[in-house]
């Protein structure tokens, strides 16, 4: 229900909202399963941004620290290798999400680490696919 929210949501503000103040977003002409599957869509897409490219998290370090262009070299190393450290770490708890003795819970759904994998590789190819 939570990620259904979310998902109409971005959709509201990816248009500028327009779609919400003419009371027709394309959103609420789908069905439930439509619904829940973008709004899963939409999660992967960031917990993949996040875990998998970087891209998250080259953000949110860029955020802290600026654009490197104005930093000082001591201030652009510390950032790199920052960031680096965190790579890793992102690395290593993806790793550990995905072992067998892990719980993970997701939109109240509790799977295992291994599950957890299946879901992401049935998610990558879903992704795939769509993009083609």
């Amino acid at each position: 229900e939570a990620f259904i929210n979310v998902a109409e949501a971005f959709e509201v503000l990816s248009s500028g909202g327009n779609t919400h103040q003419h009371g027709s977003s394309a959103f609420n002409s789908k069905t439930d399963e439509e619904r829940m599957q973008q709004a899963e869509e939409m999660f992967f897409e960031m917990f993949d941004d996040f875990f998998n490219d970087g891209a998250g998290i080259d953000s949110i370090i860029d955020k802290i620290f600026g654009p490197s262009k104005e930093l000082s070299w001591g201030a652009w190393i510390f950032k790199s290798i920052f960031r680096k450290t965190a790579k890793l770490a992102i690395k290593g708890l993806s790793s550990i999400m995905e072992s067998n003795n892990v719980q993970i819970n997701v939109n109240g759904q509790t799977m295992s680490g291994a599950e957890f994998k299946t879901w992401k590789e049935k998610m990558t190819k879903r992704m795939k696919e769509r993009k083609q």
